[in-house]
């Protein structure tokens, strides 16, 4: 094969796909063992020695199931395969506005925030959120464990950075490709800001539900970190929720593939709450599932609505589809 030939085969987006598949699934299997060793190791402290001076040892870590591992595993791929197919559809609709790297922008600050606010101890304000990885980088010691980045549980967010990126470098070659770029569609300016305001409210009221209903539950309300003036809901699985909004509104408009991957990473999202209810927690984790689907489905309705409103003002000065935020 030419160079040039393996050059084009390497931009389709079937090899896109494939690289990034085989890259997440590797990568989260050998930070769930590399950290699974790490943690076993970091366990057995030589030279402990109790208050009285008599030598201290450790029971030994119970032994992890293979099992258990491909389950961690495979649930940690799936979920960042689901979230790297809405940042590829987002920044194929997105280069169409000249805001490709919109997309990626908006998942790394997510991922960013989701790492610093792992390392905030826990404070009056807001409790500690988990790590962003298939495993938590916890370094052991006599008193108990703390995050620390000296483990190879702490290059997952790495890892999802590099899978976002990547979908983004072929996300925009497809674009180019089939000139998608030149075939934009276009709504007025003040009709696309009717449709966020008419869309979006109604989208962050149905949020502000589902989290107080979360808030209202024994596994996601105050009683999880009373200390915390924030209950543990808004700020996880909260933020993730509203990722969720935010990745709708970014991906209306791009058709049955758009909502193919708003709806896996729905899923993907709220799997964790749904599973917490089939183990006999309370029927409002339901409710709470059902209200975030409502609030990603209106704002996933914001291209559609500021069509309509165009339909109606033909006169208006024209701007390129996409939610405007600035004057």
């Amino acid at each position: 094969m030419s160079t040039a030939t393996f050059a084009t085969s390497a931009r389709h987006p079937a090899a896109g796909v494939a690289v990034l598949v085989l890259g997440v699934a590797t990568a989260s299997w050998a930070l769930v063992h590399a950290s699974e060793s790490s943690a076993r190791a970091a366990w057995e402290v030589p030279h402990l020695t109790a208050p009285d001076g008599s030598p201290l040892v450790l029971a030994p870590m119970p032994p992890v199931l293979a099992s258990d591992s491909l389950r961690t595993s495979l649930g940690w791929t799936l979920t960042v395969l689901a979230w790297v197919a809405v940042c590829w559809v987002a920044t194929a609709h997105q280069a169409r506005t000249g805001r490709p790297w919109l997309p990626v922008v908006v998942g790394a600050a997510a991922l960013g925030a989701q790492c610093s606010l792992a390392f905030v101890p826990a404070s009056p304000l807001v409790s500690p959120l988990s790590w962003p990885g298939p495993a938590q980088p916890i370094d052991w010691s006599v008193d108990g464990w703390a995050l620390t980045l000296a483990d190879p549980a702490a290059l997952a967010p790495v890892v999802v950075l590099i899978a976002l990126v990547g979908a983004r470098w072929w996300a925009l070659r497809a674009a180019r490709e089939s000139n998608d770029a030149t075939r934009a569609d276009r709504v007025s300016r003040p009709a696309a800001r009717r449709a966020l305001l008419a869309v979006g409210v109604p989208a962050l009221a149905l949020w502000l539900g589902a989290v107080a209903v979360l808030v209202g539950t024994e596994a996601y309300g105050w009683g999880t970190a009373e200390a915390a003036l924030l209950p543990t809901a808004a700020v996880e699985p909260g933020g993730s929720l509203l990722l969720l909004v935010v990745a709708a509104a970014l991906v209306s408009g791009a058709g049955r593939v758009g909502a193919l991957a708003l709806l896996a990473a729905q899923v993907a999202t709220t799997a964790p709450i749904a599973s917490m209810w089939s183990g006999g927690s309370s029927d409002l984790l339901l409710l709470a599932c059902a209200l975030s689907a409502g609030a990603m489905a209106c704002a996933a309705c914001w291209y559609p609505v500021a069509r309509a409103l165009a339909d109606l003002s033909s006169d208006a000065p024209e701007i390129t589809a996409a939610p405007s935020w600035t004057a």
